[in-house]
């Protein structure tokens, strides 16, 4: 009887113990996620800026913004090229060149650092001809960036 009893209380034990790992398990996920929830909040007002200001500044005056989408803790920039005799000439030069227009065209503004704050983001820009990507391309130059 005193060795069944006694392995009641060690099973007992170990299912305490298990029962708190988890509810720690919970509780940290839960804290990682509110924090992802605010920085996906940041990323999506910035979206949002960003989309304001090509909206009123629109790269080369002919390129039209795609979309402006947050995806995996990255904000992405799509800009069509919607001359057929650019796309051409921007598909036949070098690749390096090619990155070398698409961050000129990154937004680099105070604005954008004040909603991202200290920390900054993830900021890329793709250019696309028809329905093809020509390349993409990380911003540089803003802080965090």
């Amino acid at each position: 009887m005193e060795i069944g009893l006694l392995l009641h209380r060690d099973l007992g034990m170990r299912m305490n113990k298990h029962l708190q790992k988890l509810g720690l398990l919970f509780f940290v996920a839960f804290i990682v996620s509110s924090c992802s929830g605010e920085e996906d909040k940041k990323l999506q007002k910035a979206a949002n800026w960003i989309e304001g200001h090509f909206s009123a500044n629109p790269p080369n005056n002919n390129w039209v913004l795609k979309d402006v989408s947050v995806d995996g803790g990255e904000i992405v920039i799509s800009v069509k090229i919607p001359n057929s005799r650019q796309v051409r000439h921007f598909s036949g030069v070098k690749k390096i060149s090619q990155m070398r227009v698409a961050r000129a065209i990154c937004p680099r503004n105070r604005a954008l650092d004040n909603i991202l704050g200290k920390k900054g983001g993830k900021l890329s820009i793709e250019l696309w001809g028809k329905n093809k990507l020509l390349t993409r391309s990380k911003c540089r130059g803003l802080a965090g960036f």
